[in-house]
């Protein structure tokens, strides 16, 4: 096996031991993701936002309403519009203030403040979809990149073995059609390349939309960097109710418990202290009162039994939201952990067998060849078997560093 191929063969996407140092200018796995959680990105920053507002709102929305300050003047003798004519005239001045009903206002509170903690959960999710986005389209550039080098190093194979083929013809030793055979292979291993650069130029602007196209044009190393071993499936399934997305339903279903708790609420009535003193002139006596005034909730039928109902019905259907995103999330890890197993076993078998035969093929005809024992084709298809199995095997090995890399998002322990 190239240096190269056992070096990204080994490389651990099951947790190993890490790349050697890398040069400068190079842009590895683990600094990919750096810069990503170190770029600010709208769609993670936003929901800090979010949670912010809700916190101010917790505390605003819990406060007593404003009291309200009332000034007037009573009982103004219309004929002379004199102060001290009447008895009964007099300034006042007044103060009301409203209580909501029952705890209505720590309930609300604390509505906001479980809003705030979604939010919060929801900037974590985005956090973690952020790495795994970033790992994915890191390891595609990757995959291209080295397929890349991959093909150079077949095409350079090919290009001396049709120099041999020239010499030898030029001399009478071997056919023409050998000539020709061998520079279409060189024109298609030509093609070959020009479509690896135009996927690897795709892959590193998907990069660039994490890392910023600077970035994601920068050289990529030899190997994957090792990424944080995967749990077994029944520690993973153990933590799925531990996964932000989960987090997310929890905080939005004690919303909804605490919408249902208001609701219960508007059974109870609504308070308002009222407080006047009038000021009287002519050395007589100040009038002081004061009264409570509250709602009656006689005729509850179609006001406060629906505003109940409509608050229990949408806890509920957050109940089961809840339920179907963990189902979905319980999907997506078998899945993705069957295909992660199974990349793992057809990765060392490409190891173990099928890349060393390969490689043994294309050296047994290259050898039967120089000694006119077989021809050309036995020759290029060796060759060609052995650049498809080396691609094969780099495909493979990027495939399970993916699915690593989703299970890592699936799991509900955080690694980054």
């Amino acid at each position: 096996m190239k240096p190269r191929l056992l070096l990204f063969a080994a490389v651990v996407v099951c947790g190993g031991l890490p790349a050697p140092a890398l040069a400068d200018g190079v842009l590895s796995l683990n600094e990919a993701v750096e810069i990503a959680l170190d770029s600010a990105d709208p769609t993670v920053t936003r929901y800090g936002e979010r949670a912010a507002a809700l916190e101010d709102r917790a505390i605003a929305e819990s406060q007593l309403p404003d009291p309200q300050v009332k000034l007037g003047l009573r009982n103004m003798p219309t004929d002379s519009f004199d102060f001290t004519q009447e008895s009964m005239t007099q300034v006042e001045v007044g103060l009301q203030q409203a209580f909501p009903a029952g705890d209505t206002r720590s309930l609300m509170r604390g509505q906001r403040e479980a809003e705030a903690d979604a939010a919060r959960a929801n900037q974590r999710l985005e956090e973690r979809r952020l790495v795994l986005e970033t790992r994915l389209a890191w390891l595609e550039a990757f995959y291209w990149s080295s397929a890349m080098e991959t093909l150079r190093e077949s095409r350079q194979a090919v290009s001396r073995l049709a120099e041999v083929i020239r010499t030898r013809f030029s001399s009478g030793g071997k056919a023409g059609q050998d000539v020709y055979r061998s520079g279409l292979e060189l024109s298609l291993l030509d093609d070959r390349l020009m479509e690896a650069s135009g996927q690897l130029d795709v892959a590193r602007a998907t990069l660039g939309r994490y890392v910023s196209p600077a970035n994601a044009g920068r050289t990529l190393p030899d190997g994957i960097t090792a990424l944080p071993p995967a749990a077994d499936l029944a520690t993973l399934e153990q933590r799925l109710p531990r996964h932000p997305s989960i987090a997310v339903s929890d905080a939005k279903l004690a919303a909804e418990s605490s919408a249902v708790s208001i609701a219960e609420e508007k059974y109870e009535p609504q308070w308002m202290l009222d407080i006047g003193y009038g000021l009287r002139a002519g050395g007589r006596a100040d009038f002081a009162s004061a009264g409570i005034t509250f709602s009656v909730p006689l005729f509850t039928a179609k006001r406060q039994d629906r505003q109940l109902s409509a608050a229990r019905h949408q806890r509920q259907a957050e109940r089961l939201e809840r339920d179907a995103k963990l189902l979905e999330l319980h999907e997506s890890l078998t899945t993705t952990f069957a295909e992660w197993q199974k990349l793992g076993e057809r990765m060392d078998l490409y190891q173990d067998a099928i890349l060393q035969r390969a490689s043994s093929t294309t050296q047994a005809a290259l050898s039967a060849y120089r000694n006119d024992v077989a021809d050309f084709n036995d020759l290029i298809t060796g060759r060609l078997s052995e650049l498809d199995a080396r691609l094969k095997l780099l495909r493979i090995t990027v495939d399970r560093a993916k699915a690593q890399a989703r299970l890592l998002f699936l799991d509900g322990m955080d690694h980054e």
